[in-house]
């Protein structure tokens, strides 16, 4: 699990699900966090997103983070994984 991604081409996973781009089910990606200030002026209160572009047709897949602790055992479940293609 990560808490961050790396712009490198890798296949994503949010909870083990392999994402597919929805165009072409290509698998491979080059994720990118993109970072937006939800304060306008403000005390810089910035909120994580992230794009994850298609290596096969060029669509953009944007997603947020979903990992949060889990309801019953109270332990931080880590939603984002990536597995790097070239090694």
């Amino acid at each position: 699990m990560v808490d961050y991604f790396v712009a490198k081409e890798s296949r994503l996973f949010i909870f083990d699900e392999q994402i597919r781009c929805h165009i072409c089910s290509h698998d491979i990606f080059i994720p990118y966090e993109i970072y937006s200030n939800v304060e306008k002026p403000g005390i810089q209160v910035v909120v994580t997103h992230y794009a994850a572009i298609c290596q096969q047709c060029g669509f953009v897949i944007e997603f947020s983070d979903p990992s949060r602790p889990d309801e019953e055992t109270g332990i931080f479940r880590w939603a984002l994984s990536q597995q790097f293609v070239h090694e």
